[in-house]
Order: structure tokens, then sequence, then C-alpha cells
């Protein structure tokens, strides 16, 4: 379809679907009339219907044939690829800092009041070291090492640290040169422009450029983008350091014509000598008044004066030129500065859903009512065209993976309801997955859905996760800020990763050893010394004779409650259990509760009923509660909701780097989970866990891994939310070191460690 086009051409008519349309209708009915057709009249009603019908099929397929963007942009709003997983190419391709390379690109690209930037990382630590060189013209900026910190630690990978971060004043040179230009060359902006570019080459000659140098630049999207940041290019070439290459630089720029001489003295020891080779790092020296100036410039034979104030003036502006766009990106959104958004189509919203009745286009005199007979076929008629026009306006939810509290695995069709749609959800889910290289949904989770995940659960999780799939894959390996406070988002992208992919709780401000207390419920290990007690919760009022199956009547489950009636069932429950009386709650009963197959309602010879819960655990009956058989039913279902919450909430996982530990190896990491609830319990999905870890974790990193208890966990985190703390304000090492002997001595006699 042309968009801007001033006229339209006519189609030919084998080319005019309503032509063709119209044709095969003619050509069906006469076949089907055999030798009564003879010719037909234009007024008959049945030429009438076919010509109605031919006419709403082409405006069905015109509504069809509009490009696939426009139809996923909303009313008011252009194409929002996000929306739908297809995530732009800046925010899924620049990548982590890896390399020493990667590092100084980023801290370049951020700081533009660096000049040079030297940094090296210790192999067998992991420690990094910072040197840097301040430009003459950058401006006093007294937090500039704290901000680059802060940079390095926002940035940093697992296992990774800063050591330092030093200034450094590098040796000065002198520039002495006599040379000429050309005429009509001013003879003070070329001596700028030639200082610029010493200063440029002893620097590194680094190049660092914006998203406005990429529109002009010959790089594909693909070298673009093969960097660490989103705004700018650095570019670090490789460069011999000798005074023949920075010759051959100088006697390129424009205006120069020929050097007399051209050499650069260093002053060692109060002797001037003459320096050839620059690999130890140098700086050049800038002149402020005139006698400063060992430059000579002719045009011909006359000498050529040099405006000292104007000279200093066009070279910080050679420097603010080429780094203005450094300072401006520091205020800029990163949507500001998405270079794609230009090269995407805009997508124009088409109001094509609606209908028209097919009975509203026949002649009044037709009375058609859909009482008739006929009229109710022109009602099915509609009702199929109105089906394809809903299933083409679901396609904007169909893709989306941003709508959330909605029904994923159906969509509204008029005139038929909803219509199960998991299976086409599905696939395109699998489709991203593909794009992104990910697998949102591995076959394992079906195996081990302990908690009795819905189709529209599942879509939920795997939506969740592919919301931030382009963060998660290109920061894989990012460590946790130490600079920052415990939140939900400041956690190392393995444990994003696992917590998406397991829908697990991430927040490190919530403590999980806490959730059972603030229930007021103590957990009963399952060591020999609590047997006692658990005896005691189990199988007291529960005999062989009462446990007939004449007598055994399966638990129905019924609808989850809203959530303002939920805490109120909750409370109802807990009052009316016995079980609850004592606020300690077996493990069989915390684990196996959320199973609504464990529990059985028993009837008793008075006509009350008993609800028993068979605790896999310790092998025994357990009466709950007496009361009528309704209630019961309804105390069960409430109390497998409740467990499976509890369990839900005390899910989790920490991530313990030991290269910020002292006396620690230094390329280990520590996955504490807590391993009391019913998924974490199992074997198998512990074996699982381990190999992911190890799937996600980079090679050189040895990972261990670490099961706790409610009460250890209670020790663990403890430690290790003051642990963060102190990191984070930068403690006294002795303070510290007792903070880390805490929180490693709760893991170094934990008993389940894999």
């Amino acid at each position: 379809m042309e968009e801007n086009c001033l006229f339209i051409n006519q189609k030919a008519v084998e080319e005019n679907l309503y032509s063709r349309l119209q044709q095969q209708t003619l050509e069906e009915i006469q076949r089907l009339s055999g030798e009564v057709w003879t010719n037909f009249n234009i007024h008959d009603p049945g030429i009438t219907t076919a010509d109605i019908a031919n006419y709403l099929l082409s405006e069905f397929d015109y509504k069809l044939g509009f490009p696939l963007h426009d139809y996923l942009t909303e009313e008011n709003s252009t194409l929002q690829p996000e929306q739908y997983g297809l995530f732009l190419p800046e925010k899924v391709y620049p990548t982590t800092p890896v390399t020493e390379d990667d590092y100084r690109k980023l801290l370049l690209s951020e700081f533009p009041e660096l000049s040079k930037l030297d940094l090296s990382c210790d192999v067998k630590t992991g420690a990094y070291k910072i040197r840097i060189e301040l430009s003459p013209f950058a401006k006093n900026n007294p937090n500039l090492t704290g901000n680059i910190r802060k940079c390095f630690h926002a940035h940093r990978n697992l296992c990774e640290k800063l050591d330092s971060v030093t200034v450094y004043t590098p040796p000065l040179l002198h520039f002495h040169s006599e040379f000429e230009i050309h005429p009509g060359e001013d003879a003070t902006s070329v001596l700028a422009n030639v200082y610029w570019n010493i200063m440029q080459y002893l620097s590194g000659s680094i190049k660092v450029e914006g998203t406005q140098d990429c529109i002009f630049s010959n790089l594909s999207p693909e070298e673009w983008f093969d960097g660490v940041t989103t705004d700018s290019r650095v570019v670090i070439p490789e460069q011999k350091n000798t005074e023949t290459e920075l010759y051959r630089l100088l006697i390129r720029l424009k205006g120069i014509k020929s050097f007399k001489t051209c050499y650069i003295i260093s002053n060692e020891n109060g002797e001037e000598v003459i320096k050839t080779d620059f690999r130890k790092g140098y700086s050049l020296y800038i002149p402020k008044y005139q006698s400063e100036f060992n430059v000579k410039i002719r045009i011909d034979n006359s000498l050529m004066p040099i405006g000292v104030e104007r000279f200093s003036e066009e070279l910080q502006a050679l420097y603010f030129s080429k780094n203005s766009f450094r300072s401006e990106n520091r205020n800029k959104k990163p949507d500001d500065m998405l270079l794609s958004r230009n090269t995407l189509p805009e997508g124009t919203y088409r109001p094509v859903f609606g209908h028209h009745p097919m009975a509203a286009d026949f002649p009044k005199c037709y009375q058609i009512s859909t009482e008739k007979q006929f009229g109710a076929y022109l009602e099915l008629y509609d009702l199929i065209i109105q089906r394809g026009l809903s299933e083409l306006d679901g396609l904007k939810s169909l893709c989306s993976i941003e709508q959330q509290g909605i029904s994923h695995t159906k969509m509204k069709i008029a005139g038929s309801g909803y219509r199960n749609i998991t299976a086409i959800k599905t696939t395109y889910l699998d489709f991203l997955d593909h794009l992104y290289g990910v697998d949102s949904n591995p076959a394992w989770m079906a195996e081990l859905s302990f908690y009795g995940e819905t189709e529209n659960d599942r879509m939920e999780r795997r939506i969740e996760f592919l919301r931030n799939v382009h963060w998660l894959t290109k920061t894989r390996s990012r460590a946790r800020n130490m600079d920052e406070g415990q939140n939900e988002e400041n956690v190392a992208t393995i444990k994003a990763w696992l917590s998406y992919l397991l829908n697990m709780n991430m927040n490190e401000a919530i403590s999980a050893g806490n959730i059972l207390p603030g229930h007021n419920l103590i957990l009963l290990g399952d060591n020999p010394e609590n047997k006692p007690m658990r005896d005691k919760l189990n199988s007291m009022l529960i005999n062989e004779r009462m446990m007939d199956v004449a007598n055994i009547e399966m638990v129905t489950p019924d609808e989850s409650p809203a959530d303002e009636d939920r805490q109120t069932k909750y409370r109802e429950l807990r009052h009316n259990m016995p079980v609850f009386n004592s606020n300690f709650i077996s493990g069989g009963l915390f684990r196996w509760g959320i199973n609504l197959d464990n529990y059985k309602l028993v009837k008793q010879v008075n006509g009350e009923y008993l609800l028993a819960f068979w605790n896999p655990e310790d092998n025994s009956w357990m009466n709950l509660a007496r009361s009528d058989k309704d209630k019961l039913n309804e105390w069960a279902n409430t109390l497998s909701r409740y467990l499976t919450g509890l369990n839900r909430q005390c899910e989790v996982m920490y991530v313990v780097e030991h290269n910020l530990l002292f006396a620690a190896s230094p390329f280990t990491v520590s996955f504490v989970f807590s391993g009391w609830t019913t998924r974490f319990r199992s074997e198998r999905f512990r074996k699982i866990c381990c190999q992911l870890i190890k799937s996600l974790l980079p090679a050189h990193i040895e990972e261990r891994i670490y099961w706790l208890d409610v009460s250890e966990m209670q020790h663990f985190e403890d430690s290790y939310r003051t642990w963060c703390k102190a990191l984070q304000e930068d403690c006294p090492k002795i303070e510290l070191e007792d903070i880390q002997k805490k929180m490693m001595g709760v893991l170094a006699t934990s008993t389940a460690k894999s």
C-alpha cells in the first residue's frame, strides 16, 4: 500500500479482489443452476446478496492488508517494540565490561575530565588499579575519584574489586619547532591545532564518538554497538609512541606546508633532553605567555605573530568541542540517546476492528429481521467476520509482555466468549526464547511445580523473565553494587536470573528467616530431639479404625478468595485449628500441607467430621480440626493456600563473593539458599539448581552452595545485612573482619552444603 501517493492506480479486473469474487460467484451460481440458467437480473435478491457479501469480503481483505507493526500500534501512540519483547539494539548489544580495555573505554566515555587512563588487573586476586591523568582544561572536581569508584562498582563483575584510584601527573614536555604554513592560513589557529594533536597523541590518541557521529560514519550497527556503552563509542588505537609517528601526524594537519625543525624536549635534572620515545607517559606543557613559546611560524619568509590569549581560547574550544557531548550525556535519559528510534517503523493506528452489519447494506424494502431465517443467516455471516476482526484486535495482547493482572491464556472473541490461546502465546514466548538464546520455561519446571502452577501462572512467570531478558543476557556476570543499599534492584545478575526463572523473592531488604516468626510460627526441625514434639502434634487423636476407607472423603478444591477476604480467612483458620495453638508447626505439615491430596475428611459416628492430614515425612496421620464437612473442606483449602504462600515467601538466595572477604579464595562465590521449603528441600530440585548455577557462572569462578535451615538463615541474614552496610560505608578493616567471621561461621557449620 502506498502511503504518500497523490493518486490511486486503477487495478486491472483480474487484480481486483471484488471483481474476481463477483466473477467466481456468478460462475458458481451458473454451475449450480445447470441448464436452468439463462441470464441474471441485477436486482434479484440472490445477486444483491452476493454483491454485498463480496464487498464485505473485499473490505475484510483490505483491513487485513496493513503492515504487522500497524496492528501492534496503540491509539494515539507510536509503535513500542519493547512492549512485545522486541528490544532495541541499544538495550541488547552493549555488554558489561569484561576486559581492561572495556573498563578503560567505559570510564573514558563517562568522565570527560580524563585525558588518559591506565588500568591494570591482578590476575591472582581480581583487584583493579586505576591511574588517571586529568586534562589541563578540566574543571576541578573534588569528587572525581569517588565518582570513578562508584562507576566501577556499578559495572563490576563477580569476583572483581577496585583496589585504588590515583591521580597521576606525568612529566611535562615542551614543543620546539619552526614550520611554514600555507598563505591565507591563520598562524594562531594552526598552532592551536598542532598543540591539540600533540596532546591527543601523548594521551593515546583516544577517540570518543557520540551518537551524532554514528549517523555520518560508515560503521554497521554491529560495529557501533560492539562496546560497553550505548551513547558513545570509544576507540583506543595501537600506536608506537615515537617521534617519527607523531611527526607524520603533524605534517598532514590542515595548513601545514613544511617543517624546518620539530622536536620535543624534556627537562631532566636541569638538562634539556630531546625525547623520541613517549611510551613512559608524558603530557605537553601549554604556554601561558609569549616568552614561553618555542615556535616560529612563517608564510614564505615572513614571521607570523602568535596571539597568546586567542591561542588559549582556541585550544580550549577544541577540547570542549570534542568532549561536550560526553558532559551532555550525563543529564540525558537513556531513551533520549537511542539511535535506532529514528530507523524504526513509526506504526500507524488503524481503526479497522469494527464491523458494519451486512443487513444494513440491503435496501429497506427487504425488511430484514433477525427473527426471520434470512436475517439470522446474515447475522451468522457477520459473526464470522467479527470473530476475525476480534482476533486481529487481540494481536496486541497476544504478543504483549507488558500487561499484568490479566489472563494470558484467554482472548475475548466477539460472539463466542473467550478463546483459549495458550498454545499460540506459548509459541510466541518460545520465539522470544530463541531470539535471545534463553529458556524461560525449562522442561523440569513442570516436573517440579510443587505449588500448583497454573497455565496463567506459567505465562506470568515467563513474561516477567522475558521482560528483563535484555539486561539479564548482556550483564550476566555483573555483581552487586557495593555502594548501594539492599533492595530488589541491587542484586547480582545471576541472582536476578534465578529469581525471575524460579519465581522467588529477590528483595534482600526482606528477611526470609523471619517470615515464619512474623506469622507467630516456629518450624520444628527433623532432628531426633524434636521427635517427641512432632509426635504430639501428629497422630494422638487418629487411630486405624477411624481411617477406614468407608469413612474417608476427599477434599474438593474451591475458588481462591479475593485479596481483601484472604487475610480474614487466614485469621479464622488460625483461631479454629488446635494445631496452631502452640505456635509450633511440623516440617511435614509446612512443606506438604500445600497439597490438597494429603487432606482427608473423616466421618464420625455423630455425623461430624475430622480433618485429617497425612504427614509424609513422619509417615503418620494428624488431626487438624473437627467440624461439619463444608467448613472443614473450606479450612483445608485455606490452609493449603496459606502454606503455599509461606513457602513461596521463604524461598530466597544470596550471593557472597569471597574476593570481598579477607584471607579468602578470590575467585569463589557462595550461593546461600533457604533450605526448609517444599521445593528447596527436594534433592532433585537442588541438583538442578546446582547445574543451573554452573551454566550461568563464568568458567573461572568456583561455586559453593549452601541450604540453610530457619535458624541458620536468621543468623546468616543478620550478619550478611551488616556486612553489606559495612562495605557500603567502607568500615575499618578490624570491624569488617569481625562481621565476616560471623557470617562465614554460619556457612562453615551448616550441614547442608552442595
